[in-house]
């Protein structure tokens, strides 16, 4: 099989000048051979002979082709109809003016040459309204509980990541008709009892069914500017091994990578996806699986160089993430992939290549499209019909982030709506909750199912400690070592930048309204994916989707309760190579009964839930939930209930579904750990990362202990001598009694028994501790 250079071989013509050869020419010759592609009136055509062209003719064709796609079909015929008069002025011109020397042979007509000024512009090749940046960083949900994780973070309009310019919607076509939309996820809570809004109107009459054309087949030849050639060749395929493909019900299971076949997400979709339909595609994938990778240098570039090919672009990609953390780690990765792909070549070729990416992907935030398709879905219609993929990344965003944004209904629908007319792409790492939702409303065919286990081959060991215990256990780290401590909410930032200082830097979302502007930027915390400081303290802002690449992070602390936040801020690291290894280490929230965090969040989930489940019951159980305080105490509840509010233009009040949904699922979740234990429900959802895990022991816990066993110690010295340890902390200042003292020795084997002296002399009566082994 002939291989398919990418740009279409461009490259190969700056090897034949440099090397005096003649491979593009002959490169070009194939090429035509193969096509037997038909002239259509309204695609594009080069100028001039592209064998002739110069590297500045060169780039020059390529910004006009660029411009071309960005054309709907009633701008090209305009366009062609003003080169045909000017050429016809031209030629009239030229016939009336004598001249002595007749050309050799005429110039090449520019048939479909854009009359605009040459793109010698930097990379941006797509205007923005105003002074807004199409890839300025968004405001999007970094979101976490506040006193819970970081409370309303991410309620901030997405006015940075605001759509880009027309002419960017229409690089393929024009969005043609109303599509009549399937019932989505919202639409059927909200036939289970749990609508936005009580009288509000169907979803479909908001935004007239989400539609966009998929680069379509068209019905007049004008339109063909931007379809995939049905002439052309149909490229060799790899095949995906049924085995290979997980059916659905597997979802959410891990096992060890040494037992896999396919390591990343490249190799398990091979060239599979080339021939993906509309519809929905889910990669149920762990982290550091590859899958950003596979948008990016496998789809994209695919794109990239079918659109050099084919001078006609056959599809573009928007990709769209929860967090700006991720945003900005998704243009950093755009660009390196672009660079990488002419690694060597001069500096315009590089800029040129990262133009072409830029055009190919674009990043955008879910609360960008919320924002748009709450308050303009005629736009935002006409803005997706420029895509042919839509690649929803983090997915859990519809599960997790819902019980603190009153707005990621919205997105889900559009998405749902979307897959009529558009391949939409669904991935993540902890996605399982998200995969049912998609299935109540229609099924996933299994062929379109990838899935890879998480991989935590670059984790040495797994420990539990107790939160009592972080401080001592950071300060011993080796000086060479690094640690990421993943906290649960701005409050704990704060304790411990009064602890560490200037040795940490702390993270927590711009966009909290209490501890955003406290702490650090991102890029002061991690930098070229490398740490800053020795320690960095980041709220669940930080956990998802960022990678750090720094070989000196040796040390992961989790201090989450959730399974999935768990998942992802253990899948942060990802190794360099074999040797590169961490320990991680779980909150134990078992070992901290006493703090009482659980039960915390149990009461602050029930809050939540009562003003919104109150509200969806009907007006009656509203009206005895507005009855049951004060006023002031009522409009509290309501107003720090995140998944509801009172929408001021239509006169009544709006509900997540997705919110009360996902609130449920986390108070069952709360509920089966207080019944049980915390490590057991851990062990249920997590069971990869709970094997092999041990409590953390100190070594100088186990050195007294082999000091002191079976040696019988009066209470008051034996205790004296344990908190002098400085491992075991007394709650509030209140000392410990024999059983508090024998459930923190579990971990080390022992337990303290008791006597009392029978025989008369200076300790009758007194009482004796003695420790033995379990």
């Amino acid at each position: 099989m002939k291989t398919h250079w990418p740009f279409g071989g461009f490259f190969l013509k700056l090897s034949d000048e440099k090397n005096g050869t003649h491979e593009y020419e002959d490169y070009l010759k194939e090429c035509e051979e193969e096509k037997q592609l038909p002239e259509e009136e309204l695609e594009f055509h080069c100028s001039k002979d592209p064998k002739k062209m110069t590297m500045q003719e060169s780039q020059e064709e390529i910004g006009k082709f660029l411009r071309w796609n960005k054309m709907t079909p009633e701008e090209r015929r305009a366009e062609l109809e003003a080169q045909k008069a000017a050429t016809c002025d031209t030629e009239q011109a030229a016939g009336d003016m004598p001249c002595a020397i007749e050309p050799e042979s005429a110039p090449d007509t520019p048939q479909g040459a854009v009359l605009d000024e040459a793109v010698d512009a930097p990379p941006g090749v797509d205007s923005v309204p105003g002074d807004v940046s199409g890839d300025a960083p968004e405001s999007a949900a970094d979101t976490v509980l506040d006193n819970v994780p970081d409370a309303t973070e991410g309620y901030v309009p997405d006015a940075i990541g605001a759509l880009k310019a027309p002419e960017k919607e229409a690089v393929n076509a024009t969005a043609q008709g109303v599509i009549a939309p399937e019932t989505t996820t919202a639409e059927t809570l909200m036939q289970q009892g749990a609508e936005p809004t009580r009288q509000a109107a169907e979803p479909e009459a908001e935004a007239e069914g989400i539609s966009s054309l998929q680069t379509p087949e068209p019905a007049e030849p004008q339109e063909k500017c931007c379809t995939v050639q049905e002439a052309e060749e149909v490229p060799e395929v790899e095949v995906v091994p049924t085995e290979a493909i997980v059916p659905l019900g597997q979802i959410g299971g891990d096992a060890p990578a040494e037992k896999e076949r396919w390591a990343y997400a490249s190799e398990l979709i091979g060239d599979a996806f080339q021939h993906w339909g509309n519809g929905r595609v889910l990669l149920d994938m762990g982290t550091g699986r590859g899958k950003n990778e596979f948008i990016i240098k496998k789809l994209v570039s695919w794109l990239v160089d079918e659109m050099l090919k084919k001078m006609a672009i056959v599809g573009r990609v928007l990709y769209l993430c929860p967090l700006n953390t991720l945003h900005a780690e998704m243009l950093q990765r755009r660009t390196e992939a672009a660079i990488a792909e002419v690694d060597g070549e001069p500096a315009e070729i590089a800029m040129t290549c990262d133009a072409f990416y830029e055009n190919m992907l674009e990043v955008r935030t879910y609360q960008n499209i919320e924002t748009k398709y709450r308050n303009d879905p005629a736009s935002l219609k006409k803005y997706l019909a420029g895509f042919k993929y839509i690649v929803a990344d983090e997915c859990h965003y519809f599960t997790d982030f819902s019980s603190y944004g009153i707005n990621t209904y919205l997105s889900l629908e559009v998405l749902q709506k979307a897959e009529a007319d558009h391949v939409v792409i669904y991935m993540s790492a902890t996605g399982e909750e998200t995969y049912k939702l998609l299935e109540e409303t229609s099924k996933t065919p299994e062929d379109r199912i990838y899935k890879l286990p998480q991989d935590y081959q670059h984790i040495k060991q797994k420990y539990f400690y107790s939160r009592e215990n972080l401080v001592m256990m950071l300060k011993s780290l080796p000086e060479d070592e690094k640690a990421v401590i993943f906290v649960s909410s701005g409050e704990d930032l704060l304790k411990m930048k009064e602890i560490f200082g200037d040795t940490a830097a702390y993270y927590c979302s711009e966009n909290n309204p209490k501890y955003g502007k406290m702490f650090n930027k991102l890029t002061d915390c991690i930098k070229d994916r490398e740490l800053q400081k020795r320690y960095l303290f980041t709220t669940k802002a930080f956990g998802i989707g960022t990678e750090i690449k720094d070989r000196t992070v040796k040390h992961l602390y989790i201090d989450q309760w959730k399974p999935t936040d768990i998942i992802q801020s253990t899948g942060r690291k990802r190794s360099l190579d074999v040797d590169d290894t961490c320990t991680v280490y779980f909150r134990d929230y078992d070992a901290d009964w006493y703090y009482g965090d659980l039960k915390k969040f149990k009461a602050i989930v029930i809050e939540e839930l009562k003003p919104a489940v109150a509200y969806l019951a009907g007006a009656e159980a509203f009206e005895v939930f507005r009855n049951s305080g004060t006023p002031d105490s009522i409009n509290n509840k309501i107003r720090k209930c995140k998944i509801m509010e009172f929408d001021d233009a239509k006169g009544e009040y709006r509900v997540n579904p997705l919110g009360v949904r996902q609130l449920k699922r986390e108070l069952e979740l709360l509920n089966e750990m207080l019944e049980t234990s915390y490590k057991q429900v851990f062990t249920k959802y997590a069971p990869v990362l709970a094997e092999e895990t041990v409590p953390y022991c100190f070594d100088s816990v186990v050195d007294w202990i082999n000091a002191h066993l079976n040696q019988p110690m009066l209470k008051e010295e034996m205790y004296e001598s344990i908190m002098a340890l400085k491992v075991f902390k007394e709650y509030k200042g209140r000392p410990m009694g024999q059983d508090a003292l024998n459930c923190k020795l579990q971990i080390y084997g022992v337990k303290i028994i008791s006597d009392k002296m029978r025989k008369r002399g200076e300790y009758y009566q007194k009482t004796f501790w003695k420790l033995t082994r379990i």
